[in-house]
């Protein structure tokens, strides 16, 4: 995500620049996924060319791989989603649907930190089984002071869809994160 201290402090404005960080090569993904058991060449290529470099996609297929694997499926290249939009919407309904519906929780606030994630599950019974700490433990989270911020791509996503299926529930989140605050 970009800093945005030139917005904060005008002095940062003549300092900062954009800096786009370009995709991950096909090497890159490879050794990645690699690193993630996936010793199957055929699927590392399948999974490479579906998600052309983008670091989340790459992230979600493999998890959507040890699901397969998980579930006793064997994967093969077909069972790999090509879009984004489609990668997203097979790694949600690959999830349970506690966490799917924590995942949808953590969309809509900016950050969480534990006292917020205590009272939002206290709200919730369907997620109160699930720890801060539990939810936040791979790579669909970011850290930093205390906090956690779900991957902006994802949360946009999880919005979007609550918004379209059930925008009631996602106005009574918000609703329950104006509460706490």
């Amino acid at each position: 995500n970009r800093l945005h201290w030139d917005e904060l402090d005008t002095d940062w404005r003549r300092i900062i620049r954009d800096c786009p960080l370009p995709e991950l090569t096909d090497t890159e993904q490879d050794l990645y996924l690699v690193a993630k058991l996936i010793t199957d060449e055929v699927i590392r290529r399948s999974i490479i060319q579906r998600t052309s470099g983008h670091p989340l996609s790459l992230i979600l297929q493999c998890r959507i791989y040890h699901k397969l694997v998980y579930n006793g499926h064997i994967p093969v290249g077909e069972d790999f989603p090509s879009t984004q939009r489609e990668i997203m919407d097979r790694f949600i309904d690959h999830l349970d649907v506690t966490t799917g519906f924590a995942l949808r929780i953590a969309a809509v606030a900016d950050e969480i930190e534990h006292k917020l994630w205590d009272f939002l599950s206290s709200r919730y019974n369907a997620v109160a089984s699930i720890r801060l700490g539990d939810l936040t433990t791979d790579d669909l989270f970011k850290w930093a002071d205390d906090r956690f911020t779900l991957h902006e791509a994802l949360k946009i996503h999880l919005i979007n869809d609550s918004e379209a299926k059930d925008p009631e529930l996602l106005q009574k989140i918000r609703s329950t994160i104006f509460e706490f605050h």
